[in-house]
């Protein structure tokens, strides 16, 4: 791809991700229709069958734009809830959602820290345990949006990117569905047409809302 073209395509993904935003902040106006939301998504991934067969789980922490799941791992506390951590140099590992690991959940789920708490965020991460990509049975992704074809547009970061080309990596090597991805995604961003790279990835399914 050439350097214009790309440039092109970068331009392109920020104005979408602007739109995404102003759509999401429309979608959830109040903190009432917002629960509303959460709730009827929580109770179609209860009713999943991936949802019901896995045990380990990875989800997120959601940011003010996001579909908040909490009180789907309340409600199924017999399940191993992980969440996504990002490390120093860049790659996501993936530890447990549970007491002992709440400090360095609050860390790294802040966009922004001082370089005093990024220190306290790496010597937690050098304690930590965490859990292999083939360990993890269900994956619940966020996103800005989710185009039609299923392929997700985040933040830029790349991280769910480069993750998700792992797992499907895996996958085809072990000749497995699992670890399966369910993304969640706002309808009125599931278009056809958008600007695309060759490292965007697709889940294997949306539920929409």
């Amino acid at each position: 791809m050439q350097a214009e073209e790309q440039e092109k395509i970068i331009i392109q993904k920020a104005a979408l991700r602007e739109i995404a935003k102003f759509v999401l902040a429309e979608k959830f106006k109040s903190s009432e229709i917002k629960e509303k939301i959460e709730a009827e998504i929580i109770f179609k991934l209860t009713k999943h069958k991936k949802f019901q067969e896995s045990q380990i789980i990875l989800y997120y922490k959601s940011l003010k734009d996001e579909l908040d799941l909490n009180n789907l791992k309340e409600n199924n506390q017999e399940k191993t809830w992980l969440v996504p951590i990002i490390t120093k140099n860049k790659s996501l590992i993936f530890i447990e959602d549970n007491e002992d690991n709440a400090e360095l959940i609050k860390l790294a789920n802040r966009l922004k820290l001082s370089d005093e708490e990024e220190l306290f965020k790496d010597a937690l991460l050098d304690k930590v345990s965490d859990y292999m990509i083939n360990e993890l049975e269900l994956i619940l992704v966020p996103s800005l949006a989710f185009f039609k074809d299923k392929t997700r547009l985040g933040r830029g970061g790349g991280y769910y990117d480069r993750f998700f080309e792992k797992v499907y990596k895996m996958r085809d090597k072990t000749k497995s569905e699992e670890p399966y991805i369910l993304g969640l995604g706002v309808k009125e961003m599931a278009i056809d047409k958008y600007p695309r790279e060759e490292f965007d990835q697709v889940v294997d399914e949306v539920i929409w809302f």
